[in-house]
């Protein structure tokens, strides 16, 4: 049975591979509970940075990133606004991306260990899209 898209164009798929390269290099520190904590950033938060221009984003008082979920900003790309639940389906069929990033439940990954997890979740979809 094939899995719907959640990749549909091939901007999304740069955006996507960019997210996991940041990710990959741990250019940011990491966070937990968060898009954006004092300690840093939680994997999705890191993607949220990447593709809403600076301008846009929405941030709390302290200036942090608005939210715990791409889902409560009013702008981000829908690919990212489902990820969250769509890699838990994809892959492990329990563990949703911020659950692997905060360790709820499950043992906590850095981001270059999700960056990994990320590029085997959605590698034939990506090579669809770019081939």
């Amino acid at each position: 049975m094939n899995e719907p898209r959640l990749l549909k164009t091939k901007e999304d798929a740069i955006e996507f591979l960019t997210w996991v390269a940041t990710l990959e290099a741990e250019i940011l520190p990491k966070g937990k509970s968060k898009l954006q904590s004092e300690e840093g950033y939680c994997c999705l938060g890191v993607a949220i940075c990447l593709t809403i221009p600076e301008e846009e984003l929405e941030t709390d008082d302290d200036k942090t990133l608005y939210g715990e979920f791409p889902d409560d900003l009013d702008n981000p790309p829908q690919w990212l606004v489902r990820i969250n639940g769509d890699f838990a389906y994809r892959h492990s069929k329990f563990a949703t991306l911020s659950e692997l990033n905060d360790g709820y439940l499950i043992r906590e990954h850095s981001h270059k260990e999700i960056a990994k997890l990320l590029l085997k979740a959605y590698e034939k979809e990506l090579n669809e899209l770019l081939s």
